[in-house]
């Protein structure tokens, strides 16, 4: 019997094979099935619609002792689609250091020094496209003594829609894509969120960022 079995012809053997590819192809449809079901999360995060941001909302840093400070205010202009125009005013709390050769509008504190370090010139926002607002509020921190920056004292602060405004998760990032580009990078996004390392514990020096 086991002789005849090895035949590639004989008809036991041929069911055999038969259902093999049944099994396969139904494991093939679960696994289809499974990552169908895991992509909806992130495709409704994508098209995630914003809240009314309609007319002037505020840039706010909220230290752990309760203390905030306006940093800047934003003005958004709806569009169509739900996506918005907005341009960016700082605000007189901070302060103009001239550093690398360049001025920057720092908020000074006792531990360290915040400096924006915003790039380029994309001035709207829509569902799942937050970066060029989040692009406009980039930070480097430094100590308040230092008259120099370090390009991997980076803070990137990424949005989420909120019920006010957006809500920020503070992410460590090296900046030396944008302060020395090596043109194997998007010039309109040289820092893509694959350069992000978030922060689990954010250090006390580090405010909390809002926009309300």
């Amino acid at each position: 019997m086991l002789t005849q079995l090895a035949y590639p012809g004989h008809p036991v053997r041929r069911r055999i094979a038969g259902l093999g590819a049944c099994a396969t192809r139904r494991s093939l449809a679960m696994a289809a099935l499974l990552l169908a079901c895991l992509l909806v999360p992130l495709r409704a995060r994508a098209v995630e619609s914003l809240p009314d941001l309609d007319g002037v909302r505020t840039v706010v840093f909220e230290r752990g002792d309760g203390d905030r400070q306006a940093i800047a205010t934003i003005r958004f202009e709806r569009l169509a689609n739900g996506r918005y125009r907005f341009s960016l005013q700082e605000s007189a709390t901070l302060k103009e250091q001239f550093l690398a050769m360049r001025p920057f509008k720092c908020l000074e504190g006792s531990v360290r020094t915040l400096c924006m370090f915003p790039f380029g010139s994309e001035a709207e926002v829509g569902p799942g496209e937050l970066w060029p607002l989040e692009y406009q509020l980039m930070f480097l921190h430094k100590a308040p003594s230092a008259v120099a920056i370090d390009s991997r004292n980076g803070i990137y602060f990424r949005l989420s829609a909120a019920a006010r405004g957006f809500a920020a998760q503070p992410n460590d990032v090296d900046m030396e894509p944008i302060i020395v580009p090596d043109g194997t990078r998007d010039p309109r996004r040289p820092i893509a969120y694959g350069d992000l390392l978030p922060m689990d514990r954010p250090p006390a020096w580090l405010p909390r960022l809002t926009i309300e």
